[in-house]
């Protein structure tokens, strides 16, 4: 509110043991002519990734398209403009668990916000930090939480692996106050001092 504007909605991360991953390939259209919109293929991407088998208690959380590939010519990033009979997609398909999505947005609505949408904590994450070159060149994202671990692997500019570990960096305090026989609060003060690396640093 000091901003002057009213906040109404919003979007919240998701993360867990819960979620889980698939690449999978699928034909999203079949018909001669041109492909003229963009946002018409990435929701017949959206529909056809969405009609994978996935058990009751599961939801699809993100399709993301890794590539195309037009009348056997693979390795497309945008099929828009290109003609062909046949347009398949390579996907990136995260799910979770519905019962921790669903109880995520009880919380916004508690909170007397509405909740715009959920988005996987690792992807987030990586729009954050990761540069567009590195997305290109490949790389592995890992981010260390206090009570998971994420880890996003991208190449070609699009993830190909996700995952959460339920393993952060509580438990790592809990095991050095155990060996050192210290109070956890002076664990993470310890923590904080020694853990970090300048880039002017090496070894």
């Amino acid at each position: 509110m000091m901003s002057g504007r009213e906040v109404t909605g919003a979007f919240a991360g998701i993360a867990g043991g819960h979620i889980e991953w698939i690449n999978s390939r699928c034909v999203v259209r079949a018909v001669t002519g041109t492909v003229r919109s963009r946002v018409r293929t990435w929701s017949s991407v959206y529909r056809c990734a969405k009609a994978i088998v996935i058990p009751m208690d599961r939801e699809v959380v993100h399709v993301i398209p890794q590539e195309f590939t037009v009348d056997q010519q693979d390795g497309v990033r945008d099929p828009v403009g290109m003609m062909g009979v046949r347009l398949e997609a390579e996907v990136h398909i995260i799910t979770g668990a519905v019962s921790s999505a669903q109880n995520i947005i009880r919380c916004i609505n508690r909170a007397g916000f509405k909740a715009d949408d959920i988005v996987l904590e690792p992807l987030a994450a990586a729009a954050a930090v990761l540069s567009k070159d590195e997305q290109e060149l490949g790389v592995l994202l890992v981010d260390i939480g206090g009570g998971t671990t994420d880890i996003l692997v991208y190449l070609d500019g699009a993830p190909y692996q996700t995952g959460v570990l339920a393993l952060g960096g509580d438990q790592v305090t809990s095991d050095i106050s155990i060996m050192l026989k210290t109070p956890s609060g002076g664990c993470r003060a310890s923590e904080a001092r020694g853990g970090e690396l300048s880039s002017g640093r090496s070894g």
